[in-house]
This record gives C-alpha cells, structure tokens and sequence, in this order.
C-alpha cells in the first residue's frame, strides 16, 4: 500500500515509527509547533542572497574569495561559462515561505563586490538572476546570527520521545550529515540489513544527439532529454522540470523565453492539454519572477533574447 492509497479521500493518514526525524531546515521549529509538545526554539535563519554574471571570457573558470566589510566571507565562484557573487548574511526573521531577493539585498552585495574588487566596476545591469536562501542555524541566544556548529536535537526532553531534529545542517553538507543521523538512529535502532556502499554516480540521460537542444544559449539539453525526465522521473510541474531534472532553469536566461517550448515537449509524455501547457508557462514566469527576478522589468527581461535563447 502506498501512502495516497492510505490517506484516501480524507487527506489524512496515521504513520508509526520508532524514531522520526524532523529534517525541515528552517521550518524545523514550525513542524515541532504542530506537534504541540511545546519544543524550545532550535533554529536562527540566516539570510544569504547570491547574484549571477557573465565575467570577461579570461575569467571563465576561476574563482576569488575573500571577506566583505564586517568580516564575513564574500566570494565569486564559477558556474559553467557565468559566475556568482555571493552571500549576504543577514538575519532573518521574516515569513520563511516569503524569502526572496530584495533591492536592499542585491545593492548591498554590489556595493561589497565593488569595496573588493574596484576595478571590475561592477552595476545592477550586469546582474543576470538572484537567489536568496536561509540557512537553518543552530539557536544560541549568545550568537545573534546563530551557530553554524551542526547538532542533533533529542525531542524526548520537549515532550517528543524519538524524535530528532538536526540544525546547522543545510544541503551542501547533506552527506556528511546523513552519516551522522544514520549512525544516531542506529544507536536506536539495530539495522535489519547488511550494510551495503552507496554510490553518488549521477544517472545520465539517454544519448540524443541528434535531438535539438531546447536553448540555443544551452545546448546541453535536448528535447529528448525533456521528455525522457517527463517520463520517468515524477515530474510534478514546469517549474520541477527546469530546475530540478535538467540545468535549464539555471544558465543565463533561466529558460525564460523557452519555457513554452519545454510546456510543450513535457505535454507529450505528461499528458497536459492546452491549457495545462498555458498555467505552466505563466507560473513559470510568476515564479522566476518571485524567486529570482526574471521577467518583465527585473534584472533580466525576459523579453529581450539577448543571448539567442530558442523561443
């Protein structure tokens, strides 16, 4: 039985086990909220804003790394054949299903680019896409920004017997930290199987080479690709596709101006009819909007294929 199957029409279902663990990042203190257990806060957010650009060709490849004017760490890291300037650091304690980047955010980190490197000269224009994130801290009342030191919280003295939260665990550590939860439920736990190694190979799409590329600033991604990711691999929605299946959603124009495009080739094996295609476009656009200010009047207007993106 799977879990739909067991939820049924009444949405719910009841799920026991011996250990649980609440791996929420940042929503971690409002998941143990809905316990109603009454757990002390565990997270401090940090909010860290990163901007993507395209550097002179002789940069392409390399990386500068140093500390922005309160002594935090200010880096340019490639990314492919771009480059992002990143992060803010700043505390967070706004509506955590609202982060975005802000203008504060991104003149902020531009002005620090430019107290560190001056000769670059660099302006809002320059400016392809934002991110914004925050990382989920381990709450210290001593340290207002939190502590990045990673820790697993036991629930029990919270009124949650067998449950463990994790802080200061954000996804570029998750192998690290899955090691380290492992080993905590195994405390608990003695495994039923023997164990067995795991490999981190990343599954390749089936070679097409002969099949157009979606993007003609991209052209590692074919049609074929598209689709082969709509059918075997749970896409739920446009957004799911670019940015999670496929590197897409994150070259230089974030596919904007292709997005119909990639409706279309996803309709084939998903099964959306026009009008599916059409809510999946607009929402695509809504959310690189929202989330990285890609559209009409943002950093990069999708309008204008400057880079000869497919359309």
């Amino acid at each position: 039985m799977t879990l739909s199957d067991a939820l049924g029409e009444a949405g719910e279902a009841v799920v026991r086990a011996r250990t649980v663990l609440n791996m929420a990042g940042i929503w971690i203190d409002k998941v143990n909220a809905m316990a109603g257990a009454g757990a002390g806060r565990k997270i401090t957010g940090t909010k860290g804003v990163h901007l993507m650009v395209r550097l002179p060709e002789e940069c392409r490849g390399r990386a500068v790394m140093g500390t922005n004017r309160e002594n935090e760490h200010l880096y340019c890291l490639p990314w492919n054949d771009l480059h992002y300037f990143g992060p803010t650091e700043t505390l967070y304690e706004g509506d955590i299903d609202g982060i975005r980047p802000l203008d504060e955010d991104i003149d902020w980190l531009i002005g620090e680019v430019n107290h560190l490197m001056p000769g670059l000269g660099f302006r809002r224009g320059d400016v392809l896409f934002a991110w914004a994130g925050v990382r989920p801290l381990t709450y210290d009342p001593a340290l207002p920004k939190g502590a990045r030191r990673r820790e697993i919280h036991d629930l029990a003295k919270d009124g949650m017997p067998g449950v463990l939260a994790m802080t200061a665990g954000p996804i570029m550590t998750h192998r690290s930290a899955g090691r380290e939860l492992t080993d905590a439920v195994a405390a608990r736990i003695k495994p039923s199987g023997s164990a067995q190694a795991i490999s981190y190979d990343a599954r390749s799409f089936p070679e097409n080479q002969n099949s157009p590329p979606l993007s003609d600033d991209y052209k590692e991604i074919k049609l074929a690709d598209l689709r082969h990711a709509a059918a075997h691999e749970h896409v739920t929605g446009l957004i799911d596709l670019l940015h999670r299946r496929v590197n897409t959603g994150w070259t230089a124009t974030m596919a904007h101006t292709a997005a119909r495009k990639a409706a279309e080739e996803a309709a084939k094996e998903l099964g959306w009819d026009q009008a599916r295609i059409d809510q999946e476009v607009k929402r695509y656009h809504d959310y690189l909007m929202q989330q990285h200010r890609v559209g009409e009047g943002g950093l990069y207007d999708g309008r204008r294929a400057v880079l000869g993106e497919g359309n």
